[in-house]
């Protein structure tokens, strides 16, 4: 057997599914050897093995390069920001986030805690703490919320400009909402800053600050002081501090940043594209349903 062939029969769905239904145990899930021997796989010619496996292979590999490309223009951009920052020195004042929102130029809420009811089929992704992505929001794979509990959730359900922020558990994962990340829904693991005055604090600006480790040195002093879980509240999170140039200055940063910005949102979604054909692919492939000259 191939083992490119054999790496992409234990990331089939299929496979998964397979072990979800035959594991034992509670605390430690696992399941024997004797399982896996009991798979059923259609072994195809080892040609033919060969082929899927670097057909699949390709996608995986492109979905990987747009990774290392968006890590190298991640770097790129703060170390552009922290300049720029240093740069307007002169010019940077501290804000109470508390005052922002007073003004109406921001709010910071949480998600929707929806009821186990209004999960359905017809509505939007369910954003929770897993679909933070390195890569931006992961919306494929996630729960859906019903038509019912979106109409219900009001201002949680994501807009373009919002930076999601984990305060929960694994607290201080952050990415924003892009035009090209679609629409969805907050989960309570989550929580959103948004700016409505991007004339006064654009969102731009926003998601380079809260990526700086300014941002996260004060996630870290409140988010331990319990014995529990890392948590920041909505009420630690009013109480941080923002330092902020005047707006045109930040307009100009922003300008230089869109260029950067726009590749990695493309990137981003452009493999979650290949990754969604990948996995459309992979068992009518290893099914025999298709077969590689018929791709």
């Amino acid at each position: 057997m191939d083992q490119g062939f054999l790496r992409f029969i234990i990331g089939n769905p299929q496979f998964r599914d397979y072990v979800a239904r035959v594991r034992t145990g509670t605390s430690i899930p696992h399941i024997s050897g004797g399982q896996i021997k009991s798979y059923e796989i259609l072994l195809p010619p080892i040609a033919e093995q060969r082929a899927i496996a670097a057909m699949l292979g390709s996608l995986d590999d492109k979905i990987e390069l747009n990774r290392r490309m968006n890590s190298t223009l991640e770097a790129m951009a703060r170390a552009l920001f922290a300049n720029w920052m240093d740069s307007c020195s002169g010019y940077i004042e501290e804000h109470r986030v508390q005052s922002l929102i007073d003004e109406g130029a921001l709010v910071i809420g949480d998600g929707y805690r929806a009821k186990n009811s209004e999960m359905g089929t017809d509505g939007l992704p369910f954003v929770r703490a897993g679909n933070l992505k390195e890569s931006g929001l992961d919306l494929l794979g996630a729960e859906m919320l019903g038509a019912r509990g979106v109409n219900a959730a009001g201002h949680k359900v994501g807009q373009v400009g919002d930076v999601a922020f984990t305060s929960k558990g694994t607290v201080g994962r952050i990415t924003r909402v892009s035009s090209r990340t679609g629409r969805f829904v907050y989960s309570p693991q989550v929580c959103f800053w948004r700016s409505l005055v991007p004339d006064r604090l654009h969102p731009n600006v926003l998601y380079r600050w809260m990526a700086t480790d300014g941002f996260m040195r004060q996630v870290d002093a409140v988010s331990r002081q319990t014995d529990m879980a890392p948590y920041v509240s909505l009420q630690d999170q009013r109480k941080m501090v923002i330092q902020l140039p005047p707006p045109s200055r930040q307009i100009a940063i922003a300008h230089e940043l869109k260029p950067i910005d726009d590749q990695i949102a493309a990137n981003a979604e452009q493999s979650r594209t290949l990754a969604t054909l990948r996995d459309t692919l992979l068992p009518k492939l290893l099914s025999g349903e298709l077969s590689v000259t018929e791709c």
